[in-house]
């Protein structure tokens, strides 16, 4: 998202605008640029990531317990 958003910072410094240049004509879509996949792409990362997040409650609370069900068992 970082790399996204500063290439987008440098063209808007640089240049006064944000170039975009990425015209799809098999669906109609918005133009956008490399900066705007970035940012795209680390946004629906990171909701990835924060969906797949353990719960550390839940870690806890096993711990607490003695629950050794999510620990691995030793063998022999």
């Amino acid at each position: 998202m970082a790399a996204g958003g500063l290439g987008n910072l440098i063209d808007r410094l640089v240049k006064g605008t944000v170039t975009d240049f990425f015209c799809t004509t098999f669906v109609t879509f918005p133009v956008f640029n490399v900066a705007d996949i970035l940012v795209t792409l680390g946004v629906a990362v990171s909701l990835v990531l924060f969906v797949r997040m353990p719960d550390p409650d839940a870690a806890d609370a096993s711990c607490a317990t003695g629950d050794k069900s999510s620990q691995e068992q030793p063998h022999g």
